[in-house]
């Protein structure tokens, strides 16, 4: 019988755990066969986890320790939704930089969100609320990347901006990042986590790869992130958790 004890998984969800939005089966089997014999396992995602446990169930995703959600900006306890560690941005930080954004050729919506909640126009955000991420969707990859370009040269020392999608630009704290929850839940969960893999297919994945002690790309990942993992496992619909949790058995 395998023993997963000290063994921590960190997936990524869209492309990665799930394909079009959809559960793979033999994903599914191999995760809680995994639990069952000791390893953890949880998601790091851009996602709520409102809409995690709403659209798939809480016992469908076999979470079981931290989860980091909002694309690195928040840790917190799946089962009574604590926040373990956060970080986010006063509405007031987006004054100048909304207003670019709202009048930059391409940009079809500008999305806020919080913690609990999320907002379609910097106008409807109460005053004095933090914001853990704003997320602004293009018409084309190439004005997302123009816009990304400006804003990374004047903000670069309030915020951090990486993509999940090519028309999709991703405007986090600095220092925040699925990188830094990784380091973060080492620390809180020592040696429960000795061995920590993270696995994704896309930029906002990058720097959760490279703090993991195995990192892997799924095999429909982005050209940038299969030379920054350790390791190349098959594309998303093949079920590569499964793959991946074999690979560890050996």
């Amino acid at each position: 019988m395998e023993n997963y004890n000290g063994y921590l998984i960190c997936s990524d969800l869209d492309e990665t755990l799930t394909h079009r939005g959809r559960l793979i089966e033999k994903n599914t089997a191999s995760i809680k066969k995994y639990i069952e014999n000791g390893g953890l396992f949880t998601l790091s995602t851009g996602r709520t986890p409102a809409y995690l446990f709403e659209t798939y169930g809480r016992e469908n995703l076999c979470i079981n320790t931290y989860l980091i959600c909002l694309n690195g900006t928040v840790i917190c306890d799946p089962d009574s939704k604590d926040i373990i560690w956060e970080r986010s941005y006063p509405k007031e930080a987006l004054a100048e930089l909304e207003p670019i954004s709202a009048d930059f050729g391409g940009v079809l919506n500008m999305n806020y969100y919080c913690f609990e909640s999320s907002y379609a126009h910097y106008s409807e955000i109460p005053n004095g609320s933090n914001i853990n991420k704003t997320v602004i969707a293009f018409d084309t990859p190439e004005n997302c990347h123009r816009l990304r370009q400006r804003l990374e040269a004047e903000y670069r020392d309030i915020f951090s901006f990486n993509k999940s999608w090519d028309t999709g630009l991703e405007i986090l704290p600095r220092g925040a990042g699925k990188g830094a929850c990784i380091r973060e839940i080492k620390t809180l969960l020592g040696d429960k986590a000795k061995t920590v893999i993270a696995v994704g297919d896309n930029e906002n994945d990058l720097t959760m790869l490279r703090e993991a002690d195995i990192g892997y790309a799924v095999g429909n990942a982005i050209p940038e992130l299969k030379s920054a993992a350790d390791r190349i496992t098959v594309s998303c619909p093949n079920g590569a958790i499964s793959h991946i949790i074999e690979d560890i058995s050996v």
